[in-house]
């Protein structure tokens, strides 16, 4: 059977991946688009520590979406390859007159459409089903309503998908965030070659366009979460990958987060 090979799709920059200026939208938007109001635009970056001197060394950014928040902040559903921190993935093996721990630290933060800005931590951590939780500290109160029930989706549904490729993310009230349509296409099963030797049992195809950035950014059955982009096709601009529903319900309530699966 011929399998098809993805790529991972979060955006890593020295501090270039940023976005242009967008045209305005007005803030009456925020009434309507309510999926959207969950959306979290996350930064990751790393600082080199050097003779007394903090030097921005790298800067990464993702999607993700406030799942269960409180008066201090929300928990912030993400990708696990966006969350891996090990600055060995960049400089290779440690020397040994450098301690990376010491030397090099890693930071998150956040921001939502709102413009309510966070610092965060990770907080959890699911490498087999890329997934991951930030606590981020702020004013996040818009969290989904519910999990979609992968048992009810019907033959090329139609998804929705609000995301910020490479970056490309304002707040209001100029609006920079764009909201994709696709299709879902079937689970993954042994059809798709995943980065990282990740099992394609955990999660499904769809085709909403799908580019570097767009990690962690939520994918929507109505006005219930349904995924959570993964991967995309190199060779094809609107295949991507998604975990599952089932997938994502099961982490939460690992870690003590129960929402509607309906």
């Amino acid at each position: 059977m011929r399998r098809m090979i993805f790529i991972a799709i979060f955006c890593f920059s020295l501090f270039d991946c940023k976005g242009n200026n967008l045209p305005q939208t007005s803030s009456a938007a925020s009434e309507v688009f309510v999926p959207a109001l969950a959306y979290v635009q996350l930064s990751k970056a790393l600082t080199m520590h050097f003779e007394g001197n903090e030097i921005p060394y790298g800067w990464w950014s993702a999607g993700g979406v406030c799942i269960k928040s409180d008066e201090d902040g929300c928990f912030i559903l993400t990708v696990d390859h966006f969350c891996h921190s090990d600055p060995e993935d960049l400089f290779g093996p440690e020397p040994e007159h450098i301690d990376y721990n010491v030397n090099f630290k890693y930071s998150f933060s956040g921001v939502n459409l709102a413009g309510d800005f966070g610092d965060g931590w990770v907080v959890a951590q699911n490498p087999d089903v890329d997934l991951c939780l930030i606590w981020l500290q702020g004013d996040f109160d818009h969290e989904i309503n519910a999990i979609a029930d992968e048992e009810n989706i019907k033959i090329f549904a139609k998804l929705h998908n609000w995301g910020a490729p490479r970056g490309f993310f304002r707040t209001f009230p100029s609006f920079g965030l764009l909201l994709f349509e696709g299709y879902w296409g079937g689970w993954c099963d042994d059809f798709c070659q995943l980065p990282n030797n990740l099992n394609g049992n955990n999660f499904f195809m769809h085709s909403i366009p799908t580019s570097s950035g767009q990690s962690g950014s939520a994918i929507f059955l109505g006005d219930k979460l349904f995924g959570l982009q993964v991967a995309s096709n190199s060779s094809v601009d609107s295949f991507g990958i998604s975990a599952r529903p089932s997938i994502i319900n099961n982490f939460l309530r690992a870690n003590n987060i129960v929402k509607p699966y309906l």
